[in-house]
């Protein structure tokens, strides 16, 4: 088989008024005698496995997924300036309860740190979201299994 790379041209994705569309990207390929059945379904499946692969879904994150950065960092965003319960106060560089027992950590560490998961989650779903209609454009596009884990 011999393919032909010389009569390929290729438009600049910065212009998107000269940007090709889905419907005329395309490959050909040049041979000699006509292809058997199993050739053609090897070529098709060769050709797929080019194109750009699509991510794999995103897990869910946990407590005990994030770094010590990261708790450090929802730690100082939060440093003293926070509205604090009831019978709390800060001095400057603790936090201190109604008892008088000194702390490190705000009083409502836990609840800012499931807001940032919450957070980040949210935008994990939305990555994975995105994963799904690019496996069912595919699967539309090329035909085939195409898993919606």
């Amino acid at each position: 088989m011999l393919i032909n790379f010389s009569e390929v041209s290729l438009k600049p994705l910065k212009n998107t008024k000269e940007r090709l569309t889905q419907e005329q990207l395309g490959f050909m390929i040049y041979g000699s005698g006509p292809l058997e059945d199993n050739e053609e379904k090897v070529m098709r499946e060769l050709l797929k496995m080019c194109k750009t692969q699509i991510a794999e879904k995103r897990r869910l994150l946990k407590v005990e997924d994030l770094t010590q950065e990261e708790l450090t960092q929802i730690q100082k965003a939060h440093f003293g300036g926070e509205e604090l319960p009831a019978g709390w106060y800060f001095q400057g560089a603790l936090y201190v309860d109604e008892d008088g027992k000194m702390h490190d950590e705000h009083p409502e560490t836990e609840r800012f740190v499931k807001e940032y998961l919450a957070e980040k989650n949210d935008k994990i779903g939305d990555f994975n979201r995105d994963l799904v209609k690019q496996r069912r454009a595919e699967k539309k596009h090329f035909g085939g299994e195409v898993e919606d884990q």
